[in-house]
């Protein structure tokens, strides 16, 4: 019996493997969604990255619903930058990317805050406010072959 067929028959499905393109075109992975979704928080995944599950067909970032890439920064130019995961916001605003003045919207439910009084409230982890960078703890992707 196969291990598909195994898996099917008690309930589970075989975990996913990702792979993350950057812009530069390094190939990361495989990965599964959760390690993505962990890249994503600590903003090592960004707009203009994509995903595939088979380095043939890639799609953006934002489309996977599991890595939470769900808001948008409204910069004080008019311009926006995004999507992004709502705990990137310290790594990008001490990268310079997103500035305190910015607003940041959810695009789905439209809810929105200033960056400075995200990064003052308690929704945001300490480490992630007091990091200058992703924790070097971090687990590194394997580059493909």
């Amino acid at each position: 019996m196969s291990v598909v067929h195994s898996n099917l028959q008690r309930g589970t499905a075989p975990v996913k493997a990702w792979y993350l393109k950057t812009s530069d075109g390094t190939i990361y992975g495989p990965v599964q969604v959760s390690v993505l979704a962990e890249w994503a928080a600590q903003s090592r995944i960004v707009p203009g990255n994509e995903v595939s599950e088979d380095r043939c067909s890639w799609v953006p970032v934002e489309t996977l619903p599991e890595l939470k890439m769900d808001w948008v920064a409204e910069l004080p130019d008019g311009s926006k930058y995004g999507p992004f995961h709502l705990l990137a916001t310290p790594y990008l605003h001490q990268s310079g990317a997103i500035p305190l003045q910015a607003r940041i919207i959810n695009r789905a439910t439209g809810k929105s805050f200033s960056v400075r009084d995200l990064l003052k409230s308690s929704a945001v982890p300490a480490e992630a406010k007091a990091s200058n960078a992703p924790p070097s703890s971090r687990q590194n992707a394997d580059a493909a072959e």
